[in-house]
């Protein structure tokens, strides 16, 4: 696979990754009681529950000013193990709980989140990565692999 084949499908696993849309109130009652509670306490836009296109769900909070996402959901039917890892002791690993972003850090001034990075389980892949809002229910991900990057609206 060249490059060009790798970033496509990096970029492909990304977007079915994050979504494009929140939870929304209505359907916080069908979340479980945990997530309930993280979406009511939200004190940052981004803190919340992300919807991966029917994939995952991802849990953005904030702990003593870097910003991690951790998912808590896995659709029925998907992989629910770390099986693509390129550590084979973490191949075994739920993937429920893991950090797919990690160490983002925000910046007032440019109203962005930088310094983070975002693993793609469906490949086993860390990507270097900042994010930004676009409104309250869009997500922006700027995604870069070695020279390349790329924007995905979420």
């Amino acid at each position: 696979m060249n490059i060009d084949q790798q970033v496509l499908a990096l970029t492909i696993s990304l977007t079915s990754l994050l979504c494009s849309h929140v939870v929304a109130k209505e359907d916080e009652s069908k979340l479980p009681t945990s997530t309930q509670t993280v979406v009511q306490k939200s004190t940052s836009p981004i803190e919340r529950i992300w919807q991966a296109e029917d994939t995952y769900r991802i849990q953005i909070s904030q702990n003593n000013g870097t910003y991690n996402g951790k998912i808590v959901w896995i659709a029925p039917g998907l992989e629910t193990k770390d099986v693509n890892n390129p550590d084979q002791n973490l191949r075994s690993r739920e993937l429920i709980g893991v950090d797919m972003l990690k160490g983002f850090t925000y910046d007032p001034d440019k109203k962005i989140w930088t310094d983070g990075s975002i693993y793609v389980p469906d490949v086993g892949k860390t990507l270097n990565a900042k994010l930004w809002l676009v409104g309250i229910n869009q997500l922006n991900a700027e995604v870069s692999m070695g020279p390349l990057t790329r924007t995905i609206t979420l």
